[in-house]
């Protein structure tokens, strides 16, 4: 599994989001941070549109910059395989955190090409969400042999903003041998 070194985190792990300087995953690096996330594209709008949060480029500096010293998470907003395929090879993240439901072949044709990055997908946990819905994306993606993790969010993912984590204890004691972490406050 590429994300093995989750199993070893027994009390914590932390992940600070939305670092966009060296200087910022510098700092999250000497506080001994497990793990930053590099967020690239704001949901719902188009990379025409020019919806990168910061070029590619400069994800790619941050990643090298702390390699070897925490865990670099590259949150994922799109579905296209050319796309994916840039990010890892530019960027060279430990682990692509999907925040969209990709379809199971284009993370099959991820997983082939970059066997060597972590594959955890956010699964939003809104109040409307039942734990048997949770479940069942889970189940697909274990039985297609895709996911190394799950990240559990808040419907807004990214807000900070706690969501009901009886839900996430469900999920998380259905799957105990899968790693899992809990989003929010």
């Amino acid at each position: 599994m590429a994300i093995d070194w989750i199993r070893e985190k027994h009390s914590r792990f932390i992940k600070i989001c939305g670092i966009t300087t060296v200087e910022d995953a510098a700092v999250c690096a000497d506080l001994d941070v497990d793990a930053i996330g590099i967020l690239l594209e704001r949901p719902g709008k188009s990379p025409k549109a020019g919806s990168a949060r910061l070029p590619v480029e400069l994800a790619a500096a941050i990643s090298s910059s702390i390699r070897g010293k925490c865990q670099v998470f590259t949150l994922i907003h799109t579905e296209r395989p050319d796309l994916l395929d840039n990010y890892a090879r530019i960027i060279q993240p430990d682990v692509m955190q999907m925040c969209l439901d990709i379809s199971s072949p284009t993370l099959m044709q991820f997983r082939e090409k970059w066997p060597e990055i972590g594959i955890m997908h956010s699964l939003r946990v809104a109040p409307e969400t039942t734990t048997t819905e949770l479940k069942s994306r889970i189940d697909q993606l274990i039985s297609d042999k895709i996911l190394d993790g799950v990240i559990l969010d808040s419907a807004k993912g990214g807000s900070g903003q706690a969501h009901d984590w009886t839900v996430s204890a469900q999920i998380v004691e259905a799957f105990p041998e899968l790693p899992m972490l809990l989003a929010g406050d």
